[in-house]
């Protein structure tokens, strides 16, 4: 498991912001090699790690992030895809 570039710990596949911002971006997960050319980051925040408001906001049940990103409402049907795909891709894993 890789650990992320903010607090250090683990970072689920299913919670992952760099692998999420790829298939946003690409449509696609990263391979293995990819994935870790790019490190990790927690998307949704845990006990531990504000995670990345500035993705996370455009998932349904999240803040908007409060540190000046812009919201862009048409970023929000991509955003909400990639993010069921990167769910789905993490439980066949």
């Amino acid at each position: 498991m890789w650990k992320c570039d903010k607090c250090g710990k683990e970072v689920p596949l299913s919670n992952d912001a760099v692998a999420f911002q790829f298939i946003c971006e690409h449509g696609n997960l990263p391979g293995v090699f990819e994935r870790l050319q790019y490190g990790a980051r927690h998307l949704l925040p845990t006990e531990d790690c504000e995670g990345s408001p500035s993705r996370a906001q455009y998932l349904i049940g999240q803040p908007r992030d409060t540190r000046g990103y812009a919201y862009k409402v048409e970023q929000e049907k991509g955003c909400r895809e990639s993010y069921q795909k990167l769910r789905e891709l993490a439980n066949a894993n």
